[in-house]
């Protein structure tokens, strides 16, 4: 069996509604809030680069997913909740266990996944939460693989030191949009299988929210909204993902099914 399937699986929601990418226009529109506190882009790409480094420890982790999309009055939604163990060099999949719901049309479906790892990668998946495992095993050098993917997620903030401001929320370090130029599809895309057509950015409204706990630089929680409402139809799409548990995962927390 192919990766892609594993990455369908994960995205499958936006997917099926084909959004495609356009390059903003040079409006500048900015998400920060009145009164928030300003740091600078070097205070801010100081951050990045601890968090850079400090992720570096990550390992396994918990995420749960939360994904919706409203085009013309009709709604697709999809969760996503699962365990991850990564490599801790190479930061590729090793492990992952994930269920995954989703209503559309009034309807209900349910997949579950076990990648256990070990000799041929095994997949092992079921379409209820009493079926019968069904398994399938990953063909030549294929690896596993997740979208959205923590480590990519957190590139993508990396790479944004001038386009974010900073503040301090409680426990985390909160980072928001300081213009909608911000190419987030382009940016952020590829995780969710974003893409967009008929539509350019620059007609979007757009905001982005990234949540990093300020004890240890772990990533917590992404928030990525993108509207628009004209001639041309409506489009809402709200994607949160929240992340837990880093490095308290055992390797063998995860096994094949009996």
């Amino acid at each position: 069996m192919k990766s892609k399937r594993l990455a369908f699986l994960s995205i499958a929601l936006l997917a099926v509604l084909g959004l495609t990418a356009c390059m903003p226009s040079s409006q500048n529109n900015s998400q920060q809030n009145p009164g928030q506190e300003s740091h600078s882009s070097e205070s801010i790409e100081k951050i990045l680069k601890k968090a850079e480094s400090a992720n570096q420890a990550v390992s396994s982790m918990k995420l749960k997913v939360d994904l919706s999309i409203t085009v013309d009055g009709s709604t697709k939604h999809q969760t996503m909740d699962g365990s991850l163990l990564y490599d801790k060099q190479s930061k590729e999949l090793d492990k992952g266990a994930l269920i995954l719901r989703e209503t559309a049309d009034g309807q209900q479906s349910y997949q579950e996944m076990i990648m256990s790892g070990g000799q041929d990668m095994p997949v092992y998946s079921r379409d209820s939460e009493k079926g019968t495992w069904s398994k399938e095993l990953t063909e030549g050098t294929a690896r596993y693989f997740v979208r959205p993917d923590y480590f990519r997620l957190l590139e993508g903030l990396y790479s944004m030191a001038d386009d974010v401001s900073m503040k301090e929320s409680g426990s985390d370090y909160v980072f928001t949009l300081k213009s909608k130029n911000t190419d987030i599809i382009g940016l952020f895309g590829d995780e969710f299988s974003l893409e967009l057509s008929g539509v350019a950015q620059s007609e979007m409204d757009k905001t982005l929210e990234v949540h990093l706990n300020k004890e240890t630089l772990y990533l917590s929680d992404f928030k990525m909204d993108l509207s628009y409402s004209g001639e041309k139809g409506s489009l809402k799409t709200k994607i949160a993902n929240r992340f837990s548990d880093w490095n308290k995962l055992a390797d063998d927390a995860i096994t094949a099914p009996d």
